[in-house]
């Protein structure tokens, strides 16, 4: 009798990015914005392409960058790599706003502009 070989864990994750959110993935990639935690909580959302990025209210949007925020500070004490995950979601937010048409609240406000 020859044993049933089940998929790991790992290979079944990269199938299914493979599969359900590569158009995802794709533009995060192309806009210099891949995230592994963040491209996780978009799934989540069911952000499976950049057009989906139109159906995140503002909220949502705020509590997806808050989780990915505060799980890899959590994991790095690094002051240059939370630089860059800052600017990363600083360029994510940029984009999202851009699909969405949602302005920022801090729009005028010196000092407040998105680089």
């Amino acid at each position: 009798m020859t044993k049933k070989k089940t998929p790991a864990p790992k290979d079944e994750e990269n199938e299914k990015m493979e599969t359900t959110g590569k158009a995802l993935k794709t533009w995060m990639q192309s806009q210099e914005i891949w995230e592994k935690d963040l491209y996780d909580e978009l799934i989540l959302n069911n952000i499976k392409d950049e057009n989906d990025l139109t159906t995140l209210t503002e909220v949502q949007f705020d509590a997806i960058v808050r989780k990915v925020r505060v799980g890899r500070f959590s994991n790095n004490k690094d002051q240059q790599a939370r630089q860059r995950l800052d600017k990363l979601l600083i360029n994510f937010e940029r984009l999202w706003r851009e699909k969405s048409g949602i302005e920022s609240l801090w729009k005028g406000v010196p000092g407040s502009e998105l680089p």
